[in-house]
């Protein structure tokens, strides 16, 4: 690079530098403490949730649009300790809305705890009862394949052929229930019809093995 144009952009850098500064310190002016701190339990033992999984979201309104729309303009998060206990401390703006809410990755072991708005400037407290996830798995496997046109059907699913081996997962229970299954196997044109229940423990995965 050349002397002069390397002298040109340090130049331009140093007329930034203090610009930026000065935007960083005014926008701190527009900021006071806010601790945002609180406890999750699960909805059904009362025991605590470890690892939850806590967003804070920082959202702006947009200007001359819908009174519900805003723009993502922060995202933080913490996890739950073995005793359910989470803890947020950060600058808030002021005038500004700030939503909190407890999110919950797919494979995790509880349900969404849904969205809380929080207070500007203060300390907040924030308690959820969270219910769990109640898991059930199917293992659908043809052990004793006669030809092509063998047929597996439960429910609105239909499985066809011989080389059937497939594991159907289920994660939307929230409590210990008794599940009652009825499948259909159709081999050499003759169909035989199966059933049985089958109970899931609260919080546990359970799974059945269908071998036909």
């Amino acid at each position: 690079m050349k002397p002069t144009k390397l002298l040109y952009l340090l130049t331009i850098f140093l007329f930034l530098l203090p610009v930026s500064c000065k935007k960083k310190k005014e926008d701190d002016l527009f900021r006071e403490k806010t601790i945002v701190n609180g406890r999750v339990l699960d909805y059904y033992t009362g025991f605590p949730a470890e690892g939850v999984k806590i967003v804070l979201v920082e959202k702006e309104p947009v200007l001359y649009g819908h009174p519900y729309d805003y723009i993502l303009t922060r995202k933080d998060s913490v996890y739950t300790d073995p005793v359910g206990f989470f803890t947020f401390s950060f600058r808030a703006k002021i005038g500004e809305k700030y939503t909190y809410y407890v999110f919950h990755p797919t494979e995790g072991d509880y349900f969404n705890g849904g969205e809380k708005n929080i207070s500007k400037n203060t300390e907040n407290s924030l308690n959820f009862s969270l219910k769990g996830r109640t898991r059930f798995i199917k293992h659908i496997k043809n052990i004793n394949p006669v030809n092509n046109n063998d047929v597996f059907q439960i429910g609105g699913l239909f499985l066809y052929g011989i080389n059937i081996d497939t594991i159907i997962y289920s994660n939307n229970y929230t409590d210990s229930f008794t599940l009652n299954l009825t499948w259909f196997v159709t081999k050499n044109s003759v169909t035989d019809t199966f059933n049985v229940s089958i109970f899931c423990p609260y919080k546990q995965t359970t799974t059945y093995e269908i071998f036909y």
